[in-house]
């Protein structure tokens, strides 16, 4: 094997991969059985612990690892711009790479930045967060997540949750009944979390009912055969309030449905993240924004933080910044943008 990682040992020795950390790093709280079974194992493997390389790192290589779940869409790509602004100022290098969502290709990416002797990565993780997590800890690079609320490391997220109700909340409070939720994939929880929201807001509104239409992408394209669909549905069923996942969505939707219906009259649409385009749209959509500067500066502080070794340093492990709902025409007529 030309990569072994603290979880390959982990494996073989039958053990988690917090045992094998311990072997290394707490020995006396792994039993002496166990014991035997992990040295077993690195001998078997050919595991070498990488403390040469940890000991390079405190001199640090001035290059961060950035893994993206994807930078295709307006709102990923200005978080890399973003990003990359802050680490700059502050003497490092980043090395921007994306998974597509793609578990595999995830797991390759981390194994390059290990291999590069990054100070530090930056994961919008896809699947495997803990196995991830251990492959970077297990090599002392530290990780800090972004819109991830599962504990596996430090992590700077949106309340996405919240953003769902803000959405939700806009539509029903203009007495739209008939919502629709644009753009679900099953697996990414940054969605669900959204569309979490979106359903306790109409868990409260006995007369209100849900429509949620799946996308394998969320992009203008993505919108407008969203569009479509929703059009081709029974008159009972045709929404008049859609929830879009984000924004490239939303103005999708909006190049379809202006055309064929009044919108904010006959159908209220509502986007995510505030993009640029937003404002710009055939009809200026209303989004609720989750602020991309102070994402960016919230998750290289937090990762600093961790590359020097300051564990707390006056930081939270989980910074939770809240959205804000920006209205325009595409639901209130009139609004001034």
């Amino acid at each position: 094997m030309s990569f072994v990682r603290l979880t390959d040992v982990a494996a073989r020795a039958g053990v988690s991969p917090g045992t094998v950390s311990n072997f290394f790093h707490n020995p006396s709280r792994v039993a002496e059985l166990t014991a035997e079974r992990i040295r077993a194992a690195i001998d078997d493997l050919g595991y070498v612990p990488n403390d040469a390389a940890r000991a390079l790192r405190r001199r640090e290589t001035k290059l961060i690892g950035h893994l993206a779940f994807e930078v295709a869409n307006p709102y990923s790509a200005e978080f890399v711009r973003a990003f990359d602004r802050e680490a700059r100022a502050l003497g490092y290098t980043v090395l921007n790479v994306s998974s597509e969502g793609d578990h595999e290709l995830q797991r390759t990416l981390i194994e390059t930045f290990v291999r590069q002797r990054v100070d530090g990565v930056l994961l919008t993780p896809t699947g495997g967060v803990g196995e991830t997590v251990d492959v970077l800890k297990g090599h002392g690079v530290p990780v800090v997540l972004t819109d991830n609320l599962d504990g596996a490391a430090p992590a700077v997220a949106y309340d996405d949750r919240l953003t769902g109700r803000l959405a939700a909340e806009h539509l029903v409070n203009l007495g739209r009944r008939k919502i629709a939720f644009v753009g679900n994939r099953d697996g990414v929880e940054i969605i669900a979390r959204r569309l979490q929201g979106v359903r306790d807001v109409l868990a409260g509104v006995p007369d209100s009912s849900l429509e949620v239409v799946d996308l394998e992408t969320r992009s203008v394209a993505s919108g407008r055969v969203a569009a479509q669909r929703l059009a081709a549905l029974t008159p009972d069923r045709i929404p008049d309030g859609i929830v879009a996942v984000n924004d490239p969505v939303g103005i999708g939707l909006l190049n379809v449905l202006s055309h064929r219906v009044r919108v904010p009259e006959d159908v209220a649409i509502v986007g995510i993240d505030d993009i640029e385009f937003a404002a710009e749209a055939v009809v200026p959509l209303t989004s609720v924004a989750r602020p991309i500067d102070d994402f960016a500066a919230q998750s290289l502080r937090l990762l600093h933080s961790q590359i020097h070794g300051d564990a707390t340093g006056g930081e939270r492990s989980l910074v939770v910044l809240e959205p804000r709902l920006i209205v325009r025409e595409s639901t209130v007529p009139g609004t001034a943008t």
